[in-house]
């Protein structure tokens, strides 16, 4: 069996990609709600963050309906699942760019929630705590973008492997049939006419 992710098994694997996908986006969801006010500051709009959660819930159905996928083998629809993925990937980084511009753009906003939370807090701390935050979410953007990519290889090398163990039990049941259809017409016998020995006696 292939493996992969320090000898993890390649289903195993897989499925704990998308059992991740599903935590990340499920704990975005929630937290977005639990906080959509001030979280509309700052992104300016609760348009965007309406948008933000509707995009996580896709991902969050993806990841479900690919678990789902591996557990029943589904071979036919496994290229569509690794292509998804990586579309997914795409528009995921788009919308989290985005954010972080967004967050930048407002960050006068973010201040001012971060001075009506904490009432002992002036401008310059709070101005200083916004840029600490927005770091190391840009730092955690580009680390989350690193694994997805990590995760979306090891997803399409399990629908390759897949597709390659579908491909190969069709081929085989096609020769099968062919052998068996073989012995009906000649009682039971295979006609050597046209294998490799016939053909090497025939030249000697």
């Amino acid at each position: 069996m292939r493996t992969c992710c320090f000898k993890v098994p390649m289903p195993m694997a897989a499925k704990a990609v998308f059992t991740v996908l599903i935590l990340y986006s499920f704990c975005f969801i929630i937290v977005s709600i639990a906080k959509h006010a001030d979280f509309s500051e700052t992104f300016g709009s609760v348009g965007m963050l309406v948008f933000e959660i509707l995009v996580h819930i896709l991902v969050l159905l993806y990841g479900a309906t690919a678990i789902f996928m591996i557990v029943k083998k589904d071979a036919k629809h496994m290229h569509m699942m690794s292509n998804v993925y990586w579309a997914m990937v795409a528009v995921l980084g788009l919308v989290q760019m985005i954010m972080l511009i967004l967050a930048g753009v407002h960050h006068g906003n973010t201040i001012l929630v971060c001075q009506a939370e904490n009432p002992g807090a002036d401008a310059d701390q709070c101005g200083h705590w916004v840029q600490t935050s927005m770091a190391l979410l840009g730092v955690s953007f580009v680390i989350w973008t690193g694994l997805q990519i990590y995760f979306g290889f090891v997803i399409q090398s399990y629908a390759v492997s897949v597709l390659g163990k579908h491909r190969y039990g069709e081929l085989r049941t096609h020769a099968m049939e062919d052998w068996d259809a073989k012995l009906e017409l000649n009682d039971g016998h295979v006609s050597r006419v046209g294998t490799t020995r016939t053909w090497n006696s025939t030249v000697e």
